[in-house]
């Protein structure tokens, strides 16, 4: 009895064998298995396409935030410059009015003096020249500053 139930059994998982064989067939010749198989990898696929679909446009919105803001410091810049050229141009005519002052009182020194000795005129434009320089000097870092 034992080996005619040892038997069956065997039989059992023969026919079980032969049946899920016979039902794999019959899923690929159907075609249900790979109509599953192309199932499994839309659904993963459309997910990743979607997932790349929302990254750009994150990175879209990050990109016309970032050309706002350029948009804003170049106006900002362009402003800013406008302001120092105008100080520039006012300091070039100050420097230039206290240059032809400086030439003038040179002038006048030189020919207004009886008997000023040569020392003494070069001094007074070498203190004058260092006077324009040191003045130049200031108003260059000035303009740095405020920059």
């Amino acid at each position: 009895m034992a080996e005619d139930e040892s038997l069956r059994a065997r039989g059992r998982d023969a026919v079980r064998r032969i049946a899920g064989t016979v039902s794999s067939a019959q899923r690929r010749i159907t075609g249900q298995e790979l109509g599953q198989m192309v199932a499994e990898f839309s659904e993963t696929y459309s997910q990743v396409l979607l997932g790349i679909h929302q990254d750009l446009d994150a990175v879209g919105r990050r990109i016309a935030d970032a050309e706002g803001e350029l948009g804003a410091f170049r106006a900002n810049t362009a402003s800013r410059l406008a302001d120092v050229e105008g100080e520039l141009a006012s300091l070039r005519s100050g420097i230039e009015l206290r240059l032809a002052d400086m030439r003038r009182d040179s002038a006048a020194l030189a020919s207004a003096a009886a008997h000023p000795s040569q020392r003494t005129v070069r001094q007074s434009l070498l203190l004058a020249t260092g006077a324009l320089a040191l003045s130049v000097i200031a108003i260059g870092v000035t303009l740095w500053s405020a920059v």
